[in-house]
């Protein structure tokens, strides 16, 4: 039986319960498909519900900007590497002075996962949105190939119908979480576009006009690395980003240690090596063909063994997070750069 609502308390550093009012309004709604939905949840039902869960967990996003970049799809790993930081930030502002108990905490629902932070609103429905849709947007952007707005449209729905389900059937969260998801998961993709104006703003729209240096003699090379390396330009991208993840990480997501430090060295990497009309040197790396399948399970690779660490070290407190999120930045950095210059 679900503990009363007046003995509740939001935990400390978060500013408010979620309305009393708006919890008993959906309480009906809630439980009866929180019954419907939990009637299994074992076997194959388990399995999808675990396997959803995964691939719209915000972490299943982090590698992808590094691994683009890698390959040579700058432009798709431009608009992946701001969309997803928009997504980290706007997905993350209601978890952090938000409230509400976990459905399984308060006993509204049987216990199949033991997540315990704040259920509102729905994260894994907020990224089964946005997922699918950026990636479709970063395919056409590289291949030149338009899906139709249907196609968009049904994907979306698809996957906020898979990811609701599976967040609701492990007890996760509530019905009503996942509408809320819905609604910001909308707005997050929308602000997700109008962001990738920034680069723009930034005088190196994601073009190859743009990016690229114009004269082949400006690329950086392996036998040209420190004459042609704009390295006043890299010292401020590093200071900016491990200044950001500081400030995040004290006061506004304890975990941004590995997500930031896998995302910002990507921003890093665009700003530095992927802008030369917007900086009087003119350098940038050089556009690459496409790679083979062994390159892309190398790069994969790659961002799959970085992501790992980040994850089994995430719980470590104190100065540990700082170092982590160096050896994150540095490393993913350092493998961009690495398969780029060779």
């Amino acid at each position: 039986h679900p503990a009363p609502r007046d003995s509740e308390a939001a935990p400390e550093g978060f500013g408010f319960l979620f309305p009393e009012a708006l919890d008993e309004y959906f309480r009906e709604f809630d439980d009866r498909l929180i019954e419907r939905i939990q009637w299994r949840t074992d076997g194959g039902v388990y399995l999808f519900s675990w396997l959803f869960t995964a691939l719209t967990s915000i972490e299943a996003s982090l590698p992808f900007p590094m691994i683009l970049f890698a390959l040579g799809y700058d432009v798709a790993g431009s608009s992946i590497t701001m969309i997803i930081f928009m997504l980290t930030i706007l997905s993350q502002l209601p978890k952090r002075f938000l409230w509400r108990t976990r459905p399984w905490v308060n006993g509204r629902a049987k216990k199949v996962r033991t997540d315990s932070t704040s259920s509102f609103p729905s994260r894994g429905v907020i990224c089964g949105i946005v997922f699918p849709i950026s990636a479709m947007y970063a395919i056409e952007q590289e291949t030149g190939n338009k899906f139709s707005p249907l196609l968009f449209t049904v994907v979306a729905i698809i996957s906020v119908i898979c990811t609701s389900f599976a967040r609701v059937n492990v007890g996760a969260h509530y019905p009503s979480d996942t509408i809320f998801g819905i609604l910001l998961g909308a707005v997050v993709q929308a602000v997700g576009f109008w962001s990738l104006g920034v680069w723009d703003r930034l005088g190196s729209p994601s073009h190859p006009k743009s990016m690229y240096a114009t004269d082949p003699g400006g690329f950086i090379i392996v036998g040209a690395i420190w004459s042609r390396l704009p390295l006043g330009r890299l010292i401020v991208s590093a200071v900016v980003s491990f200044a950001v993840t500081i400030i995040t990480m004290r006061s506004f997501w304890l975990k941004c240690n590995y997500v930031y430090g896998l995302l910002l060295s990507s921003f890093t990497f665009r700003v530095v090596f992927l802008s030369a009309s917007a900086f009087r040197a003119g350098t940038s790396l050089a556009p690459v063909p496409t790679q083979g399948l062994l390159v892309h399970l190398w790069a994969s690779f790659w961002g799959l063994l970085l992501l790992g660490y980040g994850m089994l070290t995430r719980g470590k407190k104190g100065k540990w997070r700082i170092v982590n999120y160096l050896l994150l930045y540095s490393s993913s950095l350092s493998v961009m750069l690495w398969f780029r210059l060779n």
